[in-house]
């Protein structure tokens, strides 16, 4: 599981780091956009309504729900 929030505090340089470690990453937690990954994803959020109305923003990345 890879967070990405905590990559970057620690490690830093995202994009090159991912790629670095694309073999280990099965699941991808914090995601709005990252290149060439189209695997599972965890998000952390507190929705504003309901759950479907909290994650609109995902069509955005042409994903469905």
């Amino acid at each position: 599981m890879l967070d990405i929030f905590h990559l970057q505090m620690i490690r830093g340089n995202i994009t090159n780091t991912m790629k670095e470690l694309k073999g280990y990453i099965g699941h991808v937690q914090e995601l709005k956009s990252v290149a060439g990954y189209e695997d599972w994803i965890g998000l952390e959020y507190k929705p504003a309504s309901t759950t479907a109305e909290g994650l609109k923003w995902i069509q955005d990345l042409g994903y469905n729900l």
